[in-house]
């Protein structure tokens, strides 16, 4: 389990000092994650298939039930997608999706980095860097953290090299763009 929710981190090396939050998604987000899920696609970041006709209502109807406060109503959750979002002080400047997996080497947990995304006024930054830190921070030591990018997600890219993940294989699918595979094994910080 992930200890996100009320947690802070501050970055003290800016002019002022940051309160960074992630805090667990509701029902009122959806409209933020889904416009940043669009986005993302329409700039080759996510998968093509959520800005078809049918992907942008899929998406949409697994978020809802994603983010119902009564899944149950609908048929249960859509994913084991656990849907985060980051806040700069009392501002949403983007969101996370976490989900958890089978580790893909032996038997440990497995985190995977689903979709994350900034709002574009909060780009370039350094926002991204400081929400995956918030992750890190948020994970049990020993966890395994991944993360797939496509190749049009430099800045995910380098964000992810900063933290130590390793690209641990490319994935090509005929008709997507290639697929990197990062990940990073959390260890006790000196």
């Amino acid at each position: 389990m992930t200890n996100f929710d009320h947690a802070d981190a501050m970055d003290k090396n800016l002019s002022a000092v940051k309160v960074y939050t992630l805090r667990q998604a509701r029902m009122f987000d959806l409209p933020l994650i889904y416009a940043l899920m669009q986005e993302g696609s329409r700039n080759g970041v996510f998968n093509d298939f959520y800005i078809t006709d049918h992907g942008r209502v899929t998406v949409f109807k697994f978020l809802f039930r994603d983010l119902f406060p009564f899944p149950a109503l609908f048929g249960g959750k859509h994913s084991n997608r656990e849907f985060y979002i980051f806040m700069l002080d009392d501002t949403d400047i983007g969101f996370v999706a976490l989900q958890n997996v089978l580790a893909t080497s032996g038997d440990g947990i497995e985190w995977n980095i689903a979709e994350c995304a900034i709002t574009e006024a909060f780009r370039n930054q350094r926002h991204g860097q400081h929400l995956i830190s918030r992750i890190i921070d948020g994970v049990a030591e020993g966890v395994r953290l991944s993360a797939f990018c496509t190749s049009n997600a430099k800045a995910m890219q380098a964000v992810l090299k900063k933290h130590q993940f390793k690209l641990e294989k490319t994935v090509e699918i005929p008709g997507i763009l290639p697929l990197y595979y990062y990940t990073l094994i959390k260890m006790t910080r000196a």
